[in-house]
Parts: C-alpha cells; sequence; structure tokens
C-alpha cells in the first residue's frame, strides 16, 4: 500500500516533496480551520488547558503525534486504519502530576477520508482504565472546504484527571487523523496545543 498520497502536508516536518498527501487504501482527530484562528467567543471564558506530554497510539513516520501542537496543517496520523482505527487508534495529552478538568476539545480536522462519522473523549487517572466522558458526530467540512477544517465540543465536567484523548468512535474510512487539538476547562490550567498565527 502507497502511503504518500491523501493527508496534505507542509512545513519542515513533511518530507520533501509531498505536496499532496496519503493514499490510503482501507483515523488522527475537533476543531479549528485554517492557521491563525482564534477561539469562538462562546469559549471565551474557559482556559486553554496545556501542557501536557503528546500521546497517542502508533503513527505514521512522516506524521508524529506532536503535530498536533500547532495549527500549521502538519498533521498526526495514525498508523492503523479502518475497524482497527476504530480499536485502537488515539491521540490526548498526558498532564502528569497536574490533573485537569477538561469540559471542552478544539479539533482540526484534515481531511474526509481520516475523519470518523463519531468521535469520542476519554479520560483515564492511570493510563490503562478508560472513561468515555462524551461522544458526538464529527464535523463535515463547510461547502468547497476539503482539509483543514474545525469543530468545538463541550461535555459537562467529570472532574480533574492525568489523561485525555480523543478516539474514532464509528466509521473511519482510513486512516485516523488529527491536524491539531487542545481542551479547554473551566479553570485555568494549560492542556494541549497552541493556535498560532501564520
Amino acid at each position: 500500500m502507497s502511503v504518500t498520497g491523501n493527508i496534505p502536508k507542509r512545513g519542515p516536518r513533511g518530507p520533501e516533496g509531498l505536496c499532496a498527501a496519503l493514499i490510503i487504501a482501507s483515523f488522527i482527530f475537533a476543531g479549528l480551520g485554517a492557521p491563525g484562528l482564534r477561539a469562538e467567543a462562546e469559549h471565551a471564558a474557559e482556559s486553554i488547558l496545556a501542557g501536557g506530554a503528546v500521546i497517542s497510539s502508533e503513527s505514521l513516520e512522516a506524521y508524529p503525534a506532536r503535530n498536533v501542537l500547532r495549527s500549521d496543517q502538519a498533521a498526526w496520523v495514525s498508523s492503523d486504519a479502518g475497524a482497527a482505527a476504530l480499536d485502537r487508534a488515539f491521540v490526548g495529552f498526558d498532564f502528569q502530576n497536574s490533573p485537569v478538568e477538561a469540559t471542552g476539545a478544539d479539533i482540526v480536522w484534515v481531511t474526509r477520508d481520516t475523519t470518523p462519522s463519531q468521535v469520542r473523549v476519554e479520560w483515564s487517572d492511570d493510563g490503562q482504565k478508560w472513561i468515555q466522558v462524551y461522544e458526538e458526530s464529527a464535523a463535515a467540512p463547510p461547502q468547497g472546504v476539503t482539509t483543514y477544517w474545525k469543530q468545538n465540543i463541550n461535555w459537562t465536567s467529570s472532574g480533574a484527571h492525568r489523561f485525555w484523548r480523543l478516539r474514532p468512535a464509528k466509521n473511519i474510512p482510513q486512516y485516523f487523523g488529527v491536524e491539531f487539538l487542545q481542551f479547554r476547562g473551566a479553570a485555568p490550567g494549560t492542556i494541549g496545543g497552541s493556535k498560532t498565527d501564520k
């Protein structure tokens, strides 16, 4: 199987000459659109939770998990595709000794093929037992948009926890891909990536 075709990639993190994306035969993660997007007005009272270490399932070599930290069109892509991605793929953050109370997430999706029809959010205190806190349909791209669109999701607080992650929940056509991910919380703190102006 070729892995050099449908997922767009740019910047210093991608291999030279890669101008289109993965050609995939058979999932990565709620979002903000192109670079420089700001949080929606309704989330202004919330804090961006940042500072955690990125965690993920196995990644394709050219699409490491650290790519979700910045909205710069460099994506994370799971090495699992289709049904295997539903079983194993995830990306998120480990806040180690500073558990955070997340109540929302901002995601930038990559392409239709790397976006599941539904996505779920889970937390853990030990990295072994995971509790689902939310599930929602993944946003379809706006008319005329084929890559990099945003989705903001929100849920009721379930307390402060060490690990937070995003997973595909249903119908992932190919690999799971996420261009940018950050979590939000009602209390001051830092979780996830940082939006950047380009």
